[in-house]
Parts: structure tokens; C-alpha cells; sequence
């Protein structure tokens, strides 16, 4: 609660100074800010555990078709390189880096820097309230050859949908949405887009191989990561009007052309 309260005297600090392209609202990135931290908060109250009871009805028969084929696998070296692959989230410094030269101005990198934690708050949000939710066991869980109490560790029952696969796209799409905007003439937005998008492919592998995630898992992950990475900047393009209001009800997203 504290990091959104921050951030909303951040917007309301820069709001007036944003750039050509985009630009803060407190309107909206205060209470979208905040909302996400609650649900965090809350989801983090929510907690399942893998028991001996619940492991012996776990069945790769009921599993979809494509599911299956990720039951049996596990690699702790698979794993690791996963989270490596993480250093890629850090992929948005090369705009800074890119327009030092080219009129980007402290203005633009805070209010770039603001959505961007943005989009990776929501994403994981989102997952971390799914699966206060949703009890979706990893492959690992399913793996019988592996003893029990490497199938019941730490979060094996919080499989959907792929954090890490989801947080990668999300920087890859984020990166690539305001790179663009910013210097649509530039060679480099190919080489982004590409180079980007083939470590999410990795990224989703590795997911798989190590046996914490199924194939529906990443392709759901990169789907929603896509979302938020193109989603929250174009929903701060000077030429969009976004509307965000808490209700008893739930939350309303209005968005406006």
C-alpha cells in the first residue's frame, strides 16, 4: 500500500510535465495503483497445500490432451536458466539508453518507468489472485517417479498460469509498444520484437522441461503478458481517455477512443 501511494504522488508530481506521446493521470494510475496492491494483499491470504490425500487423485487422465506431455518432465537446470531469463525484464533501460541523444527527457523516463511498473504490477497481480482462486497443481505434482515431498514444495499447487512466461511478454511487448511510439523510424524496433519474442519462447521451454508449468500455462501467460504490456501504454496515448473507478461491486475500466 505504501510503494502505490508513492507512485500516486509520483503521477501527481509529473502528470503536468508528460511527454509527446504519453502522459499520468492520477485519475487512473492512483487508484489502478493501489487496487492492484490490494488484490496482491489479499490473494497472498489465500493458500492451498498439496496433502497425501490430494496427490493421490492426481491423474494425468484428466488432463487435456496437450497438458499431458508435460507430465514426467523435471530439470533443475531447466529451472535455473528460467529465472536467468529474468534478466531480460530489464529490457526497457534500452530506451533510455537509445534516446539519451535524442530528446528523451527525465519526464519521459519517469512517466515510461511508471508504466511499466504498471503493467508488471497487474501481471502479477493478476496471477497471484488466480491462484489464491484456482487450484491448479504444477506437472511436477503429477510426476510420481519424484517423491512425495518434492511434489508438495513450496507453491506446486499455484500452476496457472505462467508468472514468469507472462512477466517476460509483458516486457517484450511494454518494450517494444513505447520503443516504437517514440522512435518509429529506428532499425532497432525489429531486432526488439524478434530478439524479445524468441526468449519468451525459450522462457515458455524452460517452463515446461523443469515440470513447473504445462503448455496451456505459458500460452496463457504470454497472452496475458502481451495484453499488459501493449495494454497499459496505449491506455496513456494522449489521444485515449481511460476511466478508472472503484465500486462496492468490483472494479469498471472504462475505455474511451
Amino acid at each position: 500500500m505504501k510503494i502505490a501511494m508513492l507512485f500516486l504522488l509520483l503521477t501527481l508530481a509529473i502528470s503536468s510535465f508528460g511527454g509527446e506521446a504519453y502522459f499520468l493521470d492520477p485519475s487512473f494510475d492512483g487508484p489502478f495503483l493501489t487496487s492492484s496492491a490490494i488484490a496482491v494483499y489479499m490473494a497472498a491470504q489465500l493458500d492451498r497445500y498439496l496433502t497425501p490425500p490430494i496427490l493421490n487423485t492426481l491423474s494425468k487422465d484428466n488432463l487435456p490432451g496437450l497438458d499431458k506431455t508435460a507430465v514426467g518432465n523435471y530439470s533443475n537446470g531447466m529451472k535455473a536458466t528460467s529465472k536467468h531469463l529474468l534478466a531480460f525484464t530489464a529490457l526497457p533501460v534500452v530506451i533510455g539508453i537509445y534516446g539519451e541523444s535524442r530528446g528523451y527527457t527525465y519526464f519521459d523516463a519517469l512517466t515510461d518507468g511508471i508504466m511499466y511498473l504498471e503493467s508488471c504490477f497487474l501481471t502479477y497481480s493478476m496471477c497471484t489472485y488466480i491462484n489464491g482462486f484456482e487450484f491448479r497443481p504444477r506437472p511436477i505434482a503429477y510426476n510420481t517417479d519424484l517423491p512425495d515431498d518434492v511434489r508438495r514444495t513450496g507453491d506446486n499447487s499455484k500452476g496457472f498460469y505462467s508468472l514468469n512466461t507472462a512477466l517476460l511478454a509483458n516486457t517484450v511487448c511494454f518494450t517494444n509498444a513505447v520503443f516504437s511510439k517514440r522512435f518509429p523510424d529506428s532499425k532497432l524496433n525489429k531486432v526488439l520484437l524478434i530478439g524479445g519474442w524468441s526468449a519468451v519462447c525459450v522462457m515458455g521451454y524452460t517452463q515446461v522441461k523443469s515440470g513447473q508449468h504445462f503448455p496451456t500455462d505459458v500460452l496463457f501467460g504470454a497472452l496475458f503478458g502481451a495484453a499488459t504490456g501493449y495494454g497499459i501504454p496505449d491506455a496513456h496515448l494522449y489521444h485515449h481517455n481511460v476511466d478508472f473507478d472503484i465500486m462496492l461491486s468490483g472494479l469498471q475500466l472504462t475505455y474511451h477512443f
